[in-house]
């Protein structure tokens, strides 16, 4: 059976089994897009494509079911191989990230807690504090890590991007003499008010 042909199915094996024929570039674009952390565009470039139309070929591929299925080998192959103690690590942490309220920082006065008395998981999302001063004295500037990267890490980690979104729109075509009716009626009702 020619490659060309072959019939295969998204995150699973080609229905024939046998593994995808890609040419170099399409491989080094799956083995990329997970070294670069889900990054297409970077992805494309790492793998060779033009930098002009890398994002272009890198959301192509992504529609690729050949190169999604190497990208998913990749991916299993990179999990197997890290310690399930540093995937969770890392999943709480990019969760607290997505979840930090910034009013956490804050007692019940709307005054600033001391570091020590703030929630840990609003510890973690702190990315810097500087300290500037001021001719009332010093300010303080808290940044936190960015929140809708961490959103968008976790929605790509729980592929709740790759879900296709589906719209239904439901129109109802009147004739003209239900168009009259409808407006006669319209101006009974505010006639009567």
């Amino acid at each position: 059976m020619d490659n060309e042909n072959m019939i295969f199915k998204h995150n699973s094996m080609p229905l024939d089994g046998s593994r995808p024929a890609l040419n170099p570039r399409q491989r080094a674009f799956s083995t990329e897009y997970v070294r670069l952390h889900l990054n297409a565009t970077k992805a494309a470039i790492s793998a060779g494509y033009a930098p002009s139309s890398a994002a272009g070929m890198g959301c192509r591929l992504l529609k690729d079911d050949r190169v999604r299925f190497l990208i998913d080998e990749e991916m299993s192959r990179v999990e197997r191989e890290k310690k399930p103690e540093t995937r969770f690590q890392t999943l709480e942490t990019t969760s607290l990230i997505a979840n930090a309220d910034i009013g956490d920082c804050f007692d019940e006065n709307n005054e600033l807690k001391s570091f020590k008395d703030m929630p840990e998981h609003v510890r973690k999302s702190i990315q810097s504090v500087t300290l500037t001063p001021t001719k009332y004295g010093m300010r303080m500037n808290i940044r936190q890590y960015d929140k809708q990267k961490s959103l968008e890490l976790l929605a790509k980690y729980n592929h709740i991007l790759e879900q296709e979104a589906k719209v239904e729109i439901n129109v109802n075509v009147l004739t003209h003499e239900e168009k009259q009716a409808k407006i006669q009626e319209f101006i009974d009702k505010r006639d009567e008010s």
